[in-house]
């Protein structure tokens, strides 16, 4: 069975559109496009952003992950035991993920002033 967040019919712009997948779950639709001009890079993505269990998941046209037949998630935004990281799952055929990149050193506390001499 498709994963609903995984679904990419529809409409999809430049703007952040909010819709209800048949569960009833909102589901944010994107298109994401190359910032090389138009004939130079490569096609409009569409990406689904969608709160799961887990954090915030980002689903990509062409893209997935090992866990899910029909596509998946290669990117997730993770907040666990008080820390919040970015996952990436840059290799389709492992379902550990490949890059986990903590964030607490973008914390705004974590800023330091700068010397002005």
């Amino acid at each position: 069975m498709k994963d609903p967040s995984c679904d990419f019919s529809g409409e999809y712009d430049h703007k952040l559109r909010t819709v209800f997948d048949k569960d009833g779950d909102e589901v944010i639709k994107t298109l994401l496009t190359d910032e090389m001009e138009e004939d130079d890079g490569g096609k409009p993505i569409k990406a689904n952003i969608v709160k799961g269990g887990y954090g915030i998941l980002i689903s990509l046209e062409g893209y997935g992950d090992a866990s899910h037949i029909d596509g998946g998630w290669p990117v997730a935004l993770d907040y666990f035991d008080g820390k919040l990281q970015v996952l990436v799952y840059a290799d389709i055929n492992s379902e550990e993920p490949t890059h986990m990149i903590p964030l607490e050193g973008a914390k705004l506390s974590e800023r330091k002033e700068k010397d002005d001499a």
